[in-house]
């Protein structure tokens, strides 16, 4: 089967890939944006000091050695609520993703972006796209689970989510095209049943696309912070998990 036929309709999602040989999931929501979570920028081996955006890659659509698309980051903003030198918390979690500005853009052609949107009230029904510990070689996609809660602009869901699936998102699929209405923060693989918590993103975008400009303006992101959790795995894989975020 041709690269393109197995990654149909998700080629945007993709690896990011650390020079630390570490990886999170992240998602083309414009041709040159990628979004994933603040948290996987960060490098555990040096104090957890910032990832120059140019150490980056990111792969769109990677499956064993190929990828749809492969692009260097020319630029890196978290969301500025992130209080990286802080433990693992609710907050914490809401405010967990960051954009990454491409060297060059992806075509739509090639990977088509996706929009964020808000989740529909009542509506529990979602999907999570990532690449994880065990499976990092190829996407993987679970097609449905759930919302267990939703509070304070924070999601609970039932998805099966591991190392490796930190900036994961989580599609509302009932429209014509999936929608992103979370990313993967922070989990606990090793529950009886799968635990994975995640952010509402529309409101926060708008202020997350500023701090990128001002980055691309000389501010930059805050290397001189301090970020805890970001486990890493054999792999590479990094994840947060806490018991409960």
């Amino acid at each position: 089967m041709a690269l393109r036929d197995a990654l149909l309709g998700w080629e945007a999602v993709g690896r990011v890939e650390f020079p630390d040989g570490s990886y999170c999931t992240g998602t083309l929501i414009e041709t040159d944006v990628v979004l994933t979570a603040a948290h996987c920028l960060f490098d555990a081996a040096r104090g957890q000091a910032a990832f120059e955006p140019a150490a980056i890659r990111f792969r769109a659509g990677p499956r064993n050695d190929e990828a749809v698309a492969e692009r260097g980051v020319a630029a890196t903003a978290v969301d500025p609520g992130f209080a990286p030198a802080a433990p693992v918390s609710p907050d914490r979690v809401r405010h967990d993703m960051a954009l990454l500005r491409l060297d060059a853009p992806i075509p739509a052609a090639t990977a088509a972006p996706f929009p964020v949107a808000v989740l529909p009230p009542g509506r529990s029904d979602v999907a999570v796209v990532s690449f994880a510990a065990g499976r990092e070689a190829a996407l993987s996609i679970e097609r449905s689970c759930h919302v267990k809660g939703r509070a304070a602009g924070l999601y609970a869901f039932d998805c099966d989510v591991s190392f490796g699936s930190s900036g994961a998102p989580v599609f509302d699929t009932s429209a014509r095209r999936a929608r992103i209405v979370s990313i993967i923060s922070a989990g606990n693989p090793d529950a009886a049943l799968p635990q994975a918590y995640g952010m509402e993103l529309a409101a926060s975008i708008a202020t997350l696309r500023r701090a990128l400009a001002a980055a691309e303006g000389g501010a930059g992101i805050a290397a001189n912070t301090l970020v805890r959790g970001g486990e890493t795995r054999a792999g590479g894989a990094k994840f947060m998990a806490p018991g409960t975020p």
